[in-house]
């Protein structure tokens, strides 16, 4: 069973991103300890270096959470499944016969000024699509379409069918 698409990302290379913002803040915190910017103001001088001591101790400490799990988000589409896991979100989650799938939308929300990319199941279930990591969803459609030509994928953008 050979996979048509197949996406990985581990937590380990947000934690390196995490690090690198961590360090930002902590250049940030240094130039305000050494170059008071509120010389007449000692409270904001003071709120500013704890704000950024703060910042920078949870992004450390959260990337060392992550470097230490390591769990990996991947999505997969082989010739039987259309598989999703993300370990932060559960809603993302899921595991879905390609024979299942009704079709795919894109759709937008006004009041949230956001898409959302959902699954339709054939027995009325609707799973969400993660957006939280960089895979090439015309690459992850593509591979859906090979493995099942009957699936739909409805583009809500253009109001139309995917050719």
């Amino acid at each position: 069973m050979s996979d048509y698409f197949y996406y990985e990302r581990s937590q380990r290379k947000m934690a390196v991103k995490m690090w690198l913002n961590s360090l930002v803040v902590l250049v940030f915190f240094i130039f305000f300890y050494f170059n008071n910017p509120f010389p007449n103001d000692k409270w904001s001088y003071y709120a500013i270096l704890l704000i950024s001591s703060i910042v920078f101790l949870g992004l450390f400490l959260l990337a060392a959470w992550f470097w230490c799990k390591n769990n990996k988000f991947f999505i997969r589409v082989n010739s039987d499944v259309f598989e999703c896991f993300d370990p932060l979100f559960k809603d993302f989650c899921f595991c879905i016969s390609l024979l299942d799938i009704k079709d795919i939308r894109h759709t937008y929300s006004n009041q949230s000024k956001k898409w959302s990319f959902k699954v339709f199941t054939k027995d009325g279930n609707v799973h969400l699509i993660s957006q939280n990591a960089s895979y090439s969803r015309e690459k992850l459609y593509q591979a859906l379409e090979k493995a099942v030509p009957h699936i739909i994928i409805f583009d809500t953008a253009s109001n139309s069918k995917r050719n």
